[in-house]
């Protein structure tokens, strides 16, 4: 009975722990598939430029979900910033991303204005591998 038991709960310790762990990988893939669609998008060398997004890459508060809502919105409004099907489907991968951490951007976009000033998309492009790589390599609060 003992050893019943004691497989049950190996059992279900086993299962929790793979459900667990099997959330993250989803999370890493389409950040790796974003890293990929953004180094796509950079060697185009695109002359367009767009909002600047280095105020929420940098500091304390730096690459958190307010930042990913903004560059998809950026991204999903701006023409001209890669191949027309890298830039779709890095639209579509930071959407899935978002919605996947439960995240709801235009509750987190609220109230944010823009600041006004333009850089080109090489230099956001760095902002969001730079992010991507921050998440990476420490993971997420969420």
């Amino acid at each position: 009975m003992k050893m019943k038991m004691l497989l049950l709960v190996s059992a279900v310790a086993l299962l929790v722990n793979s459900a667990a762990v099997s959330a993250r990988p989803h999370n890493v893939t389409q950040q790796n598939l974003i890293f990929d669609l953004v180094e796509k998008c950079i060697e185009s060398r695109s002359q367009t430029f767009v909002d600047d997004v280095s105020h929420l890459a940098k500091g304390s508060r730096k690459c958190e979900d307010r930042f990913f809502c903004k560059v998809h919105d950026v991204l999903r409004n701006t023409k001209d910033v890669c191949k027309e099907e890298d830039r779709k489907v890095l639209v579509e991968t930071l959407h899935a991303y978002n919605t996947g951490r439960n995240v709801q951007c235009e509750n987190t976009l609220q109230g944010m204005t823009s600041t006004g000033i333009e850089i080109e998309v090489s230099s956001f492009l760095e902002h969001v591998k730079r992010c991507v790589r921050h998440r990476n390599f420490h993971g997420t609060k969420k």
